[in-house]
C-alpha cells in the first residue's frame, strides 16, 4: 500500500470517528463485502485450516532454538462485525463511532539456543526466526506452559522428598550407562538425592504448597480475560454499567495489562475515565500477566527440561517442547533468517512468506502506534517509547564494493567530463580565430 493510500485510509478513519453523524449517514449507504476479514489473509488461512488438524511441518531443527517473546503490538482493522453496529447504541448508550476493530498481537522469535539472550528485548538479532500470534491465543497458551512447568517442578520435588531419588532425572543421566558399575550407579544416585534436596526443590514451598491465607482478596482468575469479557460496575454517580476488560499493549510495546473498554470488541478504551480496580471491585495488578512474557529464552527442546517426565513427553514421538509446537502452529511465519528453512520452500510458499514477513517487520519496527494507527510523521514514531527499530543492519562487503564503485566511478565520469569541456572550449577558441584575422574587401 503506497504512503498516499495509508495517509488517505487513516484520515478517512479519524474523520468517521470524530464524527457520529458522519459514521452512521456512511453506513446507510455502504454494502458489507462478503469475505471480508479483520485479521490478515496470511493468518486467516491458519484458522480456517485449524490448527490441530493439520501437523505443522518444521522446515528446520526447532530442538536448537529457543522461544523468545518480543513485542506486543495493537492493529486497528476494518471489520464487518463492528461496522454491523456502527452508529447504534449498547445497553448503556454508548454509540459505535468506527467501522474498525484493534486486534492485539504477540511477536517472539525462535533463536539459537546458543546464543539467545533474556537481558535483550528480541532475545537475538541473527539467525532466527519470526513469528506473529493472537494475543489471547499466546497467553493462553503460556498459561498451559507455566501450569505444566509448575507440576512437573512439584511432581519431581515430591519424588526427591520421598526419597526416590528422581527416577525420572536418574534415567536422563543414566541412559546408555547401565553397565558401568554399582559402585558408579550408587554415585550417581547419592549425587541425584544431594542435588534434589540441596538445590533444586528450594523453592517447593513458595511454588508448590497452597496459599489460603489471602486475606480479604480471593485470587483473580487472570485467564478469564485474556479475550473481552464484560464485567459490571458502577458509575461515578452510582448508575449501573456494563463494561469491558480485555488485554491491552501499553505505549511501550512490550508490557501486557488488563483494562476497560465501553465495547464487546474491546476497542474504545474506557481507561481515561474509569479505573480498573474501583469500577469492578477486584484488585487487579499491573503486573499481573507478566509472568506470560517474562523474557526469558524457553528452550524448545523437550529433553531440555530437567524437571519433565520423560515418559509422558515422548508419548509425542518428538523432542519438541509443546509450547514451541502450539505457538508454531496457530502463528503467521518469517523464518528469511533461519538459512536452512528457506531452502526446502517453493516459489509460491516464499512469495506467501514475504507477505508475513512485510507485516510482522512493519509491527516490529513500531510503524504501528498504541491504538494501533500507523504513525503518519517522523517526529511522533521517533518519540515512541518502546523499542522501534530492529538493530542497526550491518553492511556487507559486497554493499562497500559497490559503493565505493560507483563512488569512483562518478568522480572518474565527472573528470572525464570537465577534460572534454576543456578541449572542446579550447577547440572553439581557435576556430575563431580563423575567422577573425582579415576583412572583407
Amino acid at each position: 500500500m503506497s504512503r498516499l493510500a495509508v495517509a488517505t485510509a487513516a484520515s478517512f478513519i479519524a474523520a468517521a470517528n470524530a464524527d457520529p453523524a458522519l459514521t452512521a449517514a456512511l453506513m446507510k449507504k455502504a454494502q458489507l463485502v462478503p469475505g471480508s476479514k479483520t485479521i490478515p489473509d496470511f493468518m486467516m488461512e491458519r484458522k480456517l485450516d485449524g490448527y490441530a488438524e493439520e501437523e505443522q511441518q518444521w522446515s528446520f531443527d526447532p530442538t536448537n532454538y529457543s522461544l523468545k517473546y518480543a513485542r506486543c503490538q495493537m492493529v486497528e482493522q476494518y471489520s464487518d462485525e463492528v461496522a454491523e453496529d456502527a452508529g447504534q447504541e449498547n445497553q448503556n448508550g454508548y454509540v459505535m463511532t468506527t467501522v474498525v476493530k484493534k486486534q492485539r498481537f504477540a511477536v517472539f522469535r525462535l533463536c539459537p539456543s546458543s546464543f539467545c539472550s533474556s537481558k535483550s528485548q528480541f532475545g537475538c538479532d541473527s539467525g532466527y526466526g519470526e513469528y506473529m500470534v493472537d494475543l489471547g491465543e499466546y497467553l493462553q497458551t503460556m498459561m498451559q506452559y507455566n501450569e505444566n512447568k509448575k507440576e512437573n517442578y512439584c511432581k519431581f520435588c515430591e519424588d526427591c522428598a520421598a526419597g526416590n531419588g528422581d527416577n525420572r532425572m536418574k534415567r536422563r543421566k543414566l541412559e546408555g550407562q547401565e553397565g558401568e558399575g554399582e559402585d558408579e550407579a550408587e554415585d550417581e544416585a547419592e549425587e541425584e538425592v544431594n542435588y534434589c534436596n540441596v538445590s533444586a526443590c528450594n523453592n517447593y514451598q513458595d511454588t508448590c504448597e497452597e496459599q489460603e491465607n489471602y486475606g480479604d482478596d480471593e485470587p483473580i482468575e487472570y485467564d478469564r480475560y485474556f479475550e473481552c469479557q464484560q464485567v459490571q460496575g458502577a458509575d461515578s454517580y452510582g448508575n449501573e454499567l456494563n463494561l469491558y476488560v480485555g488485554p491491552h499493549c501499553t505505549n511501550n510495546a512490550y508490557s501486557i495489562k488488563l483494562d476497560l473498554f465501553y465495547d464487546e470488541f474491546c476497542t474504545n478504551y474506557a481507561g481515561n475515565k474509569y479505573k480498573l480496580n474501583s469500577f469492578t471491585g477486584l484488585n487487579f495488578e499491573s503486573s499481573g500477566l507478566s509472568e506470560y512474557y517474562d523474557g526469558s529464552c524457553v528452550s524448545c527442546k523437550e529433553s531440555a527440561d530437567p524437571y519433565a517426565n520423560v515418559d509422558e513427553d515422548n508419548e509425542d514421538g518428538d523432542d519438541i517442547a509443546e509450547v514451541c509446537e502450539e505457538l508454531y502452529m496457530q502463528a503467521a511465519k518469517c523464518e528469511e533468517g533461519i538459512s536452512s528453512s528457506s531452502s526446502s520452500k517453493s516459489y509460491a510458499e516464499k512469495e506467501k512468506e514475504q507477505i508475513a514477513c512485510t507485516y510482522i517487520s512493519n509491527v516490529m519496527k513500531g510503524a504501528y502506534d498504541e491504538k494501533g494507527q500507523i504513525y503518519l510523521d517522523l517526529k511522533s514514531y521517533n518519540a515512541q517509547e518502546g523499542a522501534h527499530s530492529e538493530p542497526e543492519a550491518k553492511v556487507t562487503g559486497a554493499q562497500k564494493f559497490w559503493m565505493w564503485f560507483f563512488i569512483l566511478g562518478c568522480v572518474g565520469l565527472g573528470g572525464y567530463g570537465a577534460m572534454l569541456h576543456k578541449q572542446l572550449t579550447a577547440g572553439g577558441d581557435k576556430s575563431d580565430s580563423l575567422y577573425s584575422g582579415g576583412q572583407m574587401a
